[in-house]
């Protein structure tokens, strides 16, 4: 390789004296002076080792401008890049804070209406009148209690009624028993002929004797 040029600069802040800028870490700077450079080597005679040196250079000036990024911002500092004069500078608005529109006062409650004064309209009656529930009560008795009973007729006292012949006759109590129970008898027979229910007759007299016997 031949000689790096310096352009001013001392050997020690190459690759940056090769483009002519300082330390920066602006990789547009770094660019537009490569142009400029360039440019300048076209007007003259150019050499192929002097463009291939200008290219290290840029390519060097771009590499050490990351590495100055890292190490800024590990160290937490913050690089501001100068603004291009042709760039507008973003001003914020202003922003005007408008009050709230003050809530309404509630209507106040309106006054609960009078009660009507209670007048007495006459014509009351109490509903317990102690005369009509007597006059109830006495409604279905006598209304003249002390009048004298007289019978309606039809009815002859005991003393005055004629006795009859049956009414005279001793009462035979034992002959009446027997005369109900043949009756009974006679009813249930009728009831339950023997033709037809004869085997259960049969049995039940069975059943009566050994009951008798036992």
């Amino acid at each position: 390789m031949g000689t790096k040029p310096s352009y001013g600069r001392g050997p020690g802040d190459w690759p940056w004296s090769a483009l002519g800028i300082s330390k920066t870490t602006d990789k547009g700077a770094i660019h537009a002076a490569y142009a400029e450079k360039r440019a300048e080597l076209d007007s003259e005679t150019m050499r192929i080792s002097a463009f291939a040196e200008l290219t290290e250079a840029r390519e060097k000036a771009l590499f050490l401008a990351s590495e100055i990024q890292r190490e800024l911002e590990r160290k937490g500092l913050v690089v501001e890049e100068e603004a291009a004069p042709d760039e507008a500078i973003d001003t914020p608005i202003p922003q005007v804070e408008i009050p709230p529109e003050p809530e309404p006062e509630p209507e106040p409650e309106p006054e609960p209406e009078p009660e009507p004064e209670w007048e007495h309209g006459g014509g009351y009656q109490p509903s317990f009148d102690p005369q009509q529930n007597h006059a109830d009560g006495m409604s279905g008795l006598d209304p003249d209690p002390d009048e004298e009973w007289s019978p309606a007729g039809g009815y002859i006292p005991d003393v005055e009624r004629p006795v009859s012949a049956r009414d005279e006759a001793p009462v035979d109590w034992g002959n009446d028993a027997a005369q109900k129970a043949g009756e009974s008898i006679k009813a249930f027979t009728e009831r339950y002929p023997f033709e037809k229910y004869g085997a259960w007759y049969v049995i039940a007299g069975l059943m009566l004797v050994a009951y008798c016997s036992a």
